[in-house]
């Protein structure tokens, strides 16, 4: 645990905002060879009790509560009539992840290829493959036509897919008779063009966000979580 000196508690690093980024890398910082005492200062709540979050049903409901939202909005949108429209971002221990019903995706393979053609080594579609997949634990499904070689097999975030909607294989299955391409895995092959079915970062019916699969499983390795539960 952390150092305490003079009544002064000690840490290596202090990391603010324990969303989706700020919980990999102080588990990260934490798991390490170094065993580094790390801090996690969350603005919003932690993700404890909050049922909503853990369920692809609850997300309306999310929105509907407003805590655990920073309430951002676009400027108005040609487009869309000059509507605006809502940017939610996470206020919770998980951040984003914690909000966003539980959907599990990956990048577009073409944006990471363009960042490393932008001259950054190591952040091309198959540099970063072999991390995604260390990232994760995919639970195949029989109704689920899965690219296994695409996916993790032993790491935090659990994943899986799940059978359709009678009305949701309904409106699939006439856009594959209109000659749309069904593509299963698409989201974790770095594709963008095509028909999926999505997967859901859920174990078990349980939502593992990242505040659950990253920061409070590390705790005992040196990790102290300050979350507001006051907002």
């Amino acid at each position: 645990m952390a150092n305490i000196k003079d009544d002064i508690t000690i840490y290596d690093y202090i990391i603010i905002g324990g969303g989706t980024s700020g919980a990999v890398a102080a588990r990260r910082l934490a798991e390490g060879k170094d065993h580094y005492n790390v801090c996690v200062i969350e603005a919003g709540p932690s993700h404890e009790g909050i049922d909503n979050s853990r369920m692809p049903g609850g997300l309306p409901a999310l929105f509907q509560e407003g805590a655990l939202d920073w309430g951002y909005n676009m400027v108005p949108q040609k487009g869309c009539n000059n509507r605006v429209i809502a940017a939610s971002q996470g206020r919770v221990l998980g951040g984003c992840s914690a909000i966003n019903g539980t959907v599990f995706t990956r990048g577009v393979k073409a944006d990471y290829d363009r960042i490393a053609d932008m001259g950054n080594p190591g952040w091309s579609w198959n540099d970063m493959l072999p991390h995604f997949k260390a990232s994760e634990t995919f639970h195949p499904a029989e109704c689920h036509q899965a690219d296994l070689s695409a996916h993790g097999t032993n790491g935090p975030l659990h994943t899986e897919p799940h059978p359709l909607m009678p009305i949701s294989q309904k409106i699939l299955d006439s856009f594959i008779d209109q000659d749309f391409e069904y593509k299963p895995d698409m989201f974790v092959q770095g594709e963008f063009e095509g028909l999926l079915c999505s997967h859901y970062a859920i174990k078990c019916s349980y939502q593992a966000s990242l505040g659950v699969g990253h920061v409070v499983r590390t705790i005992h390795n040196g990790l102290y979580v300050l979350s507001n539960q006051g907002s």
